[in-house]
């Protein structure tokens, strides 16, 4: 079945944006989950933290997986989500030195 290609232009743009905003979720749970990380440390439960630490991880390595990938989001929005990726791996790494006092 031959599409149209304004129809196949618009479809790639929309599943583009789709997938830009599902990965940017995924950056606000994860920064979520280092809040919790940091509330646990807090109240001393440490493998509280360690599981909210590694689901943030996992979530991170999930969008650094979708952003590697070429013409995976727009051009301009890769940007702006590695620029808020690196933000939340420096934010993790943080996260886990605190485990470690």
């Amino acid at each position: 079945m031959d599409t149209d290609p304004l129809i196949r232009a618009e479809i790639y743009a929309r599943s583009a944006q789709l997938r830009m905003r599902a990965m940017e979720l995924q950056l606000s749970a994860a920064l979520t989950l280092c809040s919790t990380a940091k509330n646990a440390l807090v109240l001393g439960r440490v493998q509280n933290a360690r599981e909210a630490i590694g689901n943030a991880r996992r979530a991170a390595g999930v969008v650094r997986i979708h952003l590697d990938e070429p013409d995976r989001v727009p051009a301009d929005a890769a940007v702006s989500i590695a620029d808020g990726l690196s933000e939340l791996e420096n934010l993790i790494s943080r996260c886990e030195g605190r485990l470690l006092q």
